[in-house]
């Protein structure tokens, strides 16, 4: 798995409160944390949701619904993030189903968390 995911991933550099991408927004993308923490933000743009650190991971769901952003994603603090793009985690969900199976989980316990708000 990590010798097809690695020359997928292209590295983008995040300073304190820039926001990766706005609800609403077309998903073309995840992230993947490799440093610093992430904010998941509700639509009212004021709740955080969640706060994702190293290794953790986000946009997969407007990716895989091929919907737009449900949240808001700011940096924490100085991030590091591997971009995924669409082609690239569809070729993985396909030949990975440890992998898929994990991703779904983790939507459906994102949904979860939604419908209970």
């Amino acid at each position: 798995f990590l010798r097809e995911v690695i020359p997928c991933l292209k590295p983008e550099v995040m300073l304190p409160s820039d926001t990766i991408f706005h609800h609403g927004q077309t998903g073309d993308c995840m992230y993947f944390i490799g440093h610093g923490s992430v904010e998941i933000i509700a639509k009212d743009g004021e709740e955080v949701l969640t706060v994702l650190e190293d290794g953790g991971y986000f946009g997969e769901l407007a990716l895989i619904e091929d919907a737009t952003r449900a949240a808001t994603a700011k940096a924490a603090d100085y991030c590091i993030l591997y971009r995924l793009e669409r082609q690239s985690l569809d070729a993985l969900l396909k030949t990975h189903p440890d992998f898929a199976a994990h991703v779904f989980e983790t939507m459906k316990e994102y949904k979860h968390t939604q419908d209970a708000q």
